[in-house]
């Protein structure tokens, strides 16, 4: 095992997002891109897509791909998951790339504005993108409807 590359999507992605700069690595770069549970086509991993269950398969990505410490390149969403990633297995983190994302939780209005997206997103980021807690807006009356 060795070190690495873990590359972590936003929402409502998958890791298809990151193929051109996996192309773009030069060879011999150990790389992993997970899809967070419910995403991408992969099984999700409850009712609720949690920060803690998406570090958990990205900790399983990295030992499937032999990487002891990574550097860890979230985008928005993935970078949510790169902080819990950190606070649970830090000495697999050998640096953070964060873009676009936050290091506190999102204010109730922007969790409200990604509940009324899901109708939408859900539907064409790939064949089974999204668990279906997450294609359910939680009202939509609250969404303008």
């Amino acid at each position: 095992m060795g070190d690495g590359l873990l590359l972590l999507h936003a929402w409502p992605l998958d890791p298809r997002m990151w193929d051109a700069q996996r192309a773009a690595l030069p060879a011999g770069v150990a790389v992993a891109a997970p899809a967070h549970p419910g995403f991408g086509g992969s099984e999700p991993a409850g009712e609720v897509t949690t920060m803690a269950a998406c570090a958990e398969r990205a900790l399983s990505a990295l030992d499937d791909a032999g990487i002891d410490r990574a550097v860890v390149c979230g985008l928005s969403m993935g970078g949510y998951v790169a902080f819990e990633l950190w606070r649970r297995a830090r000495s697999r983190v050998a640096g953070l790339v964060l873009a676009n994302t936050r290091a506190v939780a999102d204010e109730p209005e922007r969790v409200q504005g990604r509940a009324c997206a899901r109708r939408a997103t859900c539907s064409w980021t790939s064949p089974r993108p999204c668990s279906p807690r997450m294609r359910r807006p939680s009202s939509s009356s609250a969404c303008g409807r």
